[in-house]
């Protein structure tokens, strides 16, 4: 079921991806608001007013919050409503997206060894000489 699922989403994002390439917009200021929402979720009802909408796969509370962590496992994001699970991707900004050397660009954690110059002295902190 799961496997099927994430079939389905790749589906609908490759789909939107290739509609959102084409698309062509009046200024480059608009383009910039819209952005964001190039890529629109995936929508998964779970519940409608007769019960759960697949009474076998997903038909209770604890199985949606397994689907939707699975998913998120797979770097998808997932939100609940109050009926449907709302599936996303993650939006990043081109300059958060990890370089050749790491995530920021500089080949290391900017904190990396920071709790090696702090030494804990009673309730004060003092940096080391």
């Amino acid at each position: 079921y799961c496997s099927r699922i994430i079939k389905d989403l790749q589906g609908h994002f490759k789909l939107v991806g290739e509609l959102s390439s084409k698309r062509k917009t009046a200024s480059a200021e608009e383009e910039d608001d819209m952005e964001g929402y190039d890529f629109p979720p995936y929508v998964l009802p779970i519940y409608s007013e007769t019960g759960w909408v697949d009474k076998r796969h997903l038909n209770s509370g604890p199985r949606a919050r397994v689907l939707a962590l699975t998913l998120e496992e797979r770097g998808f994001l997932c939100q609940f409503t109050d009926a449907e699970l709302v599936v996303t991707l993650p939006l990043r900004l081109r300059g958060e997206t990890g370089g050749p050397l790491g995530d920021d660009g500089d080949g290391g954690d900017e904190d990396e060894g920071m709790e090696d110059d702090y030494e804990e002295n009673g309730d004060e902190v003092e940096a080391k000489a």
